[in-house]
């Protein structure tokens, strides 16, 4: 029956936001730090103010900026199986895991410390055979002898070698992406190619409130030339880089993605833009960001709301997200409202998996409850028919009423009963004897277990030995260039 969508605005508030989010770029405007962008926004006609970067967007330019995206975004796994379609009417949520997160929690003594080079391999292998992630991102790994501002490169090498999905990455700078592209060039040929189905996403960032750095309007002016997707990841924090209000924080993130979809659109016609909004509030208490509560939740399922019913975009939601630093109840808690709230809302892609602390640790064990998670929430969206065979009229009318007869073996129970229910994967249902028996084990050490387990068995398709020989000499130079650049 496809995706069972919970609106959380009216048809008239969905209306009035796209409105006024045009508006913001109209009367507000947005600060543009990169020349060249200011220079086509003003043959666009903007209005730009060169001394302060502050540029004023009509709104009949949003609107025919809005009208070149393209209706179709593909994004590459090394076989086309893998490849993630996101198209209006599509009815399949797609799943990807959490990106950034500098510590970790290691799987083999569950202490706390930073991700290293290793982790992100792991990290590869286990999205690669993990049953509903369609994605795999990259760990922000420390390892002390690379360089910091090459370290996107080298674990996109990583990832390429140990994952045929495709890769949603956060790229450090327009030379980056130059040698990330070239590695991908060396896997398909062409250019041509390469942007039917770009093996990767990027996700780039403005400043809240409504500032693009010329770093980032770099980076996506030239992902719109290869026509590789780029997710603006607008995240204003509510009550201080945005609006405290529910709707006045969703509303500046829409006025924010819409920024970029003006500059990428007008400089590459026809260049992929999802949107990627990542909304946190502030904590008063304490200053610190809160990335899952109930409100942040609400935050989540308007904006998709608006962007699917008022925009048409197509969206990735920070869903499988916590405060908790720990894999426990209240990661699952957070982690089931934010996702069920933006699945059931029309997500496109529900992120985050294994994030804990607002994004600054992973868990490879949350990956494994994640896909139990993410699994129950695809259910729930797959609904029910309703039919005379569903209803079980005639199974009703077979038992009849006070018989003695019993459902068990009746035809309707044996035609539905595998279909009907999903089966867990790490979920038990055992009662208290048979889960004695089985040693006392609770959902994380199951799950724990699992993920062991997936890292000893899983092996990822291998990668052609002459192209990982090229991707690691292309990651060399890049180590060489990148790290002379940033210190010059």
């Amino acid at each position: 029956m496809g995706k069972c969508i919970t609106r959380f605005i009216s048809d008239a508030d969905v209306k009035k936001m796209r409105t006024e989010a045009i508006n913001i770029l109209e009367e507000v405007g947005v600060k543009v730090s990169h020349e060249g962008a200011k220079q086509m926004l003003e043959k666009a006609g903007a209005k730009v103010d060169y001394q302060t970067d502050l540029v004023k967007i009509p709104g009949e330019l949003s609107e025919e900026c809005l009208r070149r995206l393209p209706g179709k975004v593909v994004l590459g796994g090394r076989q086309p199986d893998k490849d993630v379609v996101l198209e209006p009417g599509n009815e399949r949520v797609y799943n990807r895991g959490m990106s950034g997160g500098e510590y970790y929690i290691d799987l083999q003594d569950g202490k706390y410390r930073k991700a290293v080079l290793s982790d992100v391999k792991d990290w590869a292998i286990a999205t690669d055979g993990t049953k509903g992630i369609d994605i795999c991102c990259m760990p922000y790994y420390y390892d002390p002898g690379l360089n910091v501002s090459v370290r996107d490169v080298h674990g996109f090498e990583i990832l390429l070698e140990n994952t045929t999905k495709p890769i949603e990455l956060q790229p450090y700078g327009k030379k980056n992406i130059e040698y990330m592209i070239e590695m991908c060039l060396a896997e398909y040929g062409s250019k041509k190619e390469f942007k039917k189905r770009p093996r990767f996403m990027c996700m780039i960032g403005p400043v809240s409130p409504l500032h693009w750095h010329g770093n980032s309007v770099d980076m996506l002016l030239l992902a719109g030339q290869y026509g590789i997707p780029v997710e603006p990841d607008p995240m204003p924090i509510a009550g201080a880089g945005g609006p405290v209000t529910i709707l006045g924080n969703t509303l500046l993130s829409l006025a924010e993605h819409l920024s970029a979809v003006v500059i990428s659109e007008l400089a590459n016609p026809g260049a992929p833009v999802i949107f990627a909004p990542r909304p946190v509030a502030m904590n008063m208490a304490t200053g610190q960001v809160i990335e899952a509560s109930v409100e942040v939740a609400m935050i989540s399922a308007i904006q998709t709301q608006v962007a699917r019913e008022g925009f048409g975009w197509p969206t990735d939601m920070y869903a499988f997200v916590s405060d908790s630093p720990v894999t426990d109840g209240q990661s699952i808690i957070d982690r089931c409202f934010n996702a069920t709230f933006c699945a059931f809302a029309g997500a496109d892609i529900l992120t985050g998996w294994g994030c804990l602390e607002a994004s600054i640790t992973l868990d490879i064990v949350q990956l494994a409850i994640d896909s139990e998670i993410a699994d129950m929430t695809a259910r729930a969206l797959k609904g029910v028919e309703v039919n005379d065979d569903t209803l079980g009229l005639e199974a009703i009318r077979r038992v009849g009423a006070g018989t003695g007869n019993t459902f068990l073996t009746d035809p309707h129970t044996i035609k539905y009963f595998k279909t009907e229910y999903r089966k867990p994967q790490i979920l038990t249902y055992a009662r208290r004897k048979a889960w004695e028996a089985e040693g006392r084990k609770d959902l994380y050490e199951r799950a724990k277990e699992k993920v062991k387990r997936l890292l000893s068995e899983h092996k990822p398709a291998p990668a052609d030995a002459a192209l990982v020989k090229e991707w690691r000499e292309i990651t060399e130079r890049a180590e060489k260039e990148i790290v002379r650049m940033s210190t010059v």
